[in-house]
């Protein structure tokens, strides 16, 4: 599997029938399952840490980006909500070593959730 990058921008900007369409990027979505998008990072001894007050983020099993995380070890989900007539749906995380990888990837140590 190549190396997984986190786009440089939290929102993707596309015409698609004459109508401008935001899409997250995966950067939004992995910041947002840790709860970065409302919290922000402190700063000790010039290192910047984040600690999360979340781990998850609730979606159709199978949505991009979890499938690509999942199969690097940075994310894996719990228990699969059967829902009649409707998609699947599930809580993805992010494993130690994914946390690891978006602190990383972000400049940042993010420390476990509480």
């Amino acid at each position: 599997m190549s190396v997984i990058h986190l786009p440089l921008e939290d929102y993707e900007t596309r015409i698609e029938n004459g109508r401008t369409i935001h899409v997250c990027t995966m950067r939004q979505i992995l910041t947002h399952t840790i709860g970065m998008d409302s919290k922000g990072t402190y700063t000790r001894y010039g290192v910047k840490y984040y600690k999360p007050y979340r781990n998850y983020f609730n979606t159709y099993v199978g949505t991009y980006p979890w499938p690509m995380l999942e199969e690097a070890g940075y994310a894996a989900h719990g228990e699969i909500h059967k829902r009649d007539g409707k998609q699947d749906t599930t809580d993805y995380y992010l494993t130690r070593k994914g946390l690891d990888w978006l602190g990383a990837e972000l400049g940042i140590v993010i420390r476990d959730a509480r």
